[in-house]
This record gives C-alpha cells, structure tokens and sequence, in this order.
C-alpha cells in the first residue's frame, strides 16, 4: 500500500493545482495508514474481482440488494469489492453494505482508501491525457470515494489481535 500511497499523493497533489480536489483531503494517505490498513494474514475471501455498478442490484433507498456477474470471482481481499462499491454507490453505502456482510472496521477502511488512491490516480492520468476514461465518471467517482464516513473518525487501528474478527466476515 506504501507504493500506491505515494503515487497517489502526487496524484492528489496534480488534481489540487488543476482544481480538481480539495488539497487538505489526501491527510487520510498517511505512511501510518498505509502501515496499519495492510491485508492481515488469513483474511482473503471470495471476492467478485470486478466490482463496477453494472454489476449491483441498488433499491430506490440506495441500498445495495444484491451483486451479479461472479464468473470472475477470486479468493482474495474483501476491500477490492468495497473498494467497488465506494466508487459505485458511495462510501456510506459501501461501508454500510461491508458492515452488514460481517466486515469490520480495517477492511471498510482499506477498500476506501484503495478507491481514493485509484481514482486520484485515475483522473489525475486522464486530465494529462493518458487515459481514455470519461473525466465526469471519473469525477464522480473520486467524490463518492471521498464521501465522509463516520467510521473514519471513530475508529482507532490496532494491531491485529489474532482471532481474524477485524477483517474476516462470520
């Protein structure tokens, strides 16, 4: 995650002079961050690996009801798909959807923080005409990457105690 802090701070740092990002926002990719949300040991699932809107199933309340298309589906770090959701439906709602499905507070946060550096990324690459993307997708999706959760201001990371309940779904 270090590596991708760092390209994603510059990133941050491209969008801000371009203005396309609020400056003081990449204070949540600290090196501290980057160290303490790292994959924990035994914590891979069955993940879809491709995770897009298409492939949701959201009611008018914007609740996520169901996920389609799993062909591609992997066994691996469950904050891929939050990090899906984030950029799909928002980070309130990925959180909420992840916390429901048995996650705790580190792979919430991690899928978020994977979702602000690719996207910072992404849109940063897109505005020097590397990429192709759609800028108003992209756009969007770094706000809704970026959406303020409670959870963030809540939560204090700790070591992993070793029984997997932080990270592991059960």
């Amino acid at each position: 995650l270090e590596a991708l802090r760092g390209i994603a701070e510059r990133a941050a740092g491209r969008l801000a002079e371009a203005d396309e990002f609020d400056a003081t926002r990449p204070e949540r990719l600290t090196r501290q961050a980057a160290a303490q949300l790292g994959a924990q040991p035994g914590a891979a699932v069955l993940v879809h690996h491709g995770l897009t809107g298409e492939h949701l199933v959201v009611s008018a309340d914007g609740r996520v009801r169901g996920v389609l298309g799993w062909t591609d589906s992997v066994v691996g770090d469950p904050a891929e798909d939050i990090a899906g959701l984030a950029l799909s439906v928002g980070s309130p709602a990925a959180v909420r959807a992840a916390t429901l499905a048995g996650y705790g507070a580190r792979p919430c946060l991690r899928g978020l923080w994977l979702a602000r550096c690719d996207t910072a990324v992404q849109l940063a690459d897109a505005l020097a005409g590397r990429s192709a993307t759609d800028l108003p997708l992209l756009r969007t999706r770094l706000r809704r990457a970026w959406e303020p959760i409670l959870l963030e201001r809540v939560t204090e990371l700790r070591e992993d105690d070793g029984d997997g309940t932080d990270d592991a779904p059960g």
